[in-house]
């Protein structure tokens, strides 16, 4: 049987029965019924015998002794090798087009729809021109009735004289008693601070870290990094009062900043 033919050289492509619905655009079904000698399943022996003959074309099988196969099958007298050349090639996708006799010529409504076009191109023209009259009126009119006006003479307006005043300078500061430091860090450093003798803080402060020591008498400051603060003594901006990353220690007191001796 020619299907168990087609099958067996199928299987031995490994392809798949949708496989040859892909490259053939036969359908899964019909090549499953050709395989199967179920030919009833296709109606019609034309297009059966297209489906045959594009089957053996792409398993590259003899096209000739698959006929011969088949006639036999269902004893039908040998073709010849013309009339199994005329078998169609498979076509299931093949629809027939109606052609639809040709409308009559619309003179008529030609007429009617320039008709219409050119009376729409004069109602669309008189908007048009409203518009401008009406853009001319807002813009122009006013020009004329604003140079028609007359400006109002200026008035003179009466100067009251406005005593001066005596700016009185500001009193003087009042003398700062006491010591105080103001100490902004910008990296870390160690700091020893003594307040008239005491000490207040001993620890390694952050950068960004800000703080302010008070005393009577004197305050005492030892930095590890000397470049890694700015002092303010009683206001005054001292700045750095070293190097970075060198050692001092200074004494703060009577508006004086003194060196410490070890």
């Amino acid at each position: 049987m020619i299907g168990d033919i087609f099958r067996q050289e199928r299987e031995k492509r490994n392809l798949t029965l949708k496989d040859i619905e892909n490259e053939t655009n036969i359908r899964a079904g019909y090549i499953e019924a050709i395989e199967k000698g179920e030919y009833s399943t296709i109606r019609g022996e034309v297009y059966l015998k297209g489906f045959i003959k594009t089957y053996a074309n792409f398993l590259n099988l003899n096209v000739t002794e698959i006929f011969e196969q088949y006639n036999a099958e269902k004893g039908i007298a040998a073709l010849s090798n013309d009339s199994i050349a005329e078998a169609p090639e498979s076509k299931p996708l093949e629809t027939k087009t109606i052609t639809k006799p040709a409308a009559p010529p619309a003179r008529k409504y030609k007429k009617r729809q320039t008709s219409n076009k050119g009376v729409g191109n004069i109602v669309f023209g008189g908007i048009i021109t409203l518009i401008v009259i009406a853009c001319l009126a807002y813009f122009i009119i006013p020009l004329f009735s604003s140079t028609n006006k007359i400006d109002p003479a200026p008035q003179e307006t009466a100067q009251t004289s406005v005593p001066a005043t005596t700016q009185t300078a500001p009193p003087a500061p009042a003398p700062v008693s006491g010591v105080h430091i103001k100490a902004v860090f910008n990296n870390k450093c160690w700091v020893q601070v003594k307040s008239d003798g005491k000490v207040i803080l001993e620890k390694t402060v952050d950068k960004g870290s800000d703080f302010t020591w008070d005393g009577q008498k004197d305050v005492e400051i030892i930095l590890g990094n000397a470049g890694a603060a700015k002092i303010a003594f009683n206001g005054k901006d001292v700045g750095e009062l070293g190097q970075n990353g060198s050692v001092i220690k200074k004494r703060f007191a009577d508006n004086k900043i003194e060196d410490i001796s070890k």
